[in-house]
């Protein structure tokens, strides 16, 4: 995996989503929280393991790529954010995994909260719409979720992608954490808007989540919707 961009990252916290889980709901999640923020675009990450991507931005004046990073504009940030736009390639999510794991940790990070959603299965998961906490590394900690809006996960759920390989990785006393939010069907953008909303509430004071409107145009659409997830 390469990295080119500002090589000074902050360290602290990164957050990130799980790639492949049901519906892009960490994807999205993550894109709100960037919204609401005024993050800025900082560096690109280069993987062989990612379906490739090259695009020109809603702005018109860069491009997107597979996977980028960044951070919050014009202020000492101690958070990076990475944001996935494409799944990995069939076979190769343990690789990428792998050297995901490997950049985290040249790049000093101390904790890394890892978005993810679930395939609701029953109605247990329909009813209890807190957010699951589950530990990722053995240096995980659970402090900043010890409010009744978490309920803590002892297992990977389905559908969280590629959660299942992250958590068998060693990550070197660094503290990582997944957030889960069960979804169906026909709730991917509600169910990334709470998803970003707890992340808004427990580390940046409850500042309101922006759903950027091309999300709207793509995923509110009931017949792209369809097309998309079945």
């Amino acid at each position: 995996m390469r990295y080119f961009g500002n090589n000074i990252l902050p360290g602290g916290t990164l957050i990130l989503s799980s790639a492949n889980s049901v519906g892009l709901v960490g994807n999205m999640a993550v894109d709100m929280v960037l919204q609401s923020l005024n993050c800025a675009t900082i560096g690109v990450l280069e993987s062989k393991y990612l379906v490739p991507l090259s695009g020109i931005n809603k702005s018109g004046n860069g491009l997107n790529s597979a996977l980028e990073v960044y951070t919050v504009s014009n202020v000492d940030s101690n958070y990076t954010f990475l944001l996935h736009r494409t799944p990995t390639i069939p076979r190769k999510a343990h690789l990428f995994c792998t050297e995901l794991r490997d950049w985290i940790i040249k790049q000093k990070f101390s904790r890394v909260i890892v978005l993810s959603s679930a395939v609701l299965e029953g109605d247990k998961e329909l009813l209890d719409k807190r957010t699951r906490v589950l530990k990722v590394s053995a240096a995980s900690s659970l402090s900043p979720y010890v409010s009744s809006d978490f309920l803590e996960h002892a297992d990977v759920p389905t559908g969280s992608g590629v959660l299942r390989l992250l958590k068998e990785l060693d990550w070197e006393g660094i503290d990582v954490v997944s957030l889960i939010i069960y979804a169906g069907t026909n709730d991917y953008i509600t169910s990334a808007k709470r998803l970003a909303d707890q992340v808004s509430n427990t580390f940046f004071n409850g500042l309101p989540v922006i759903v950027p409107v091309e999300l709207m145009k793509v995923f509110g659409n009931g017949g792209y919707t369809k097309e998309l997830f079945g």
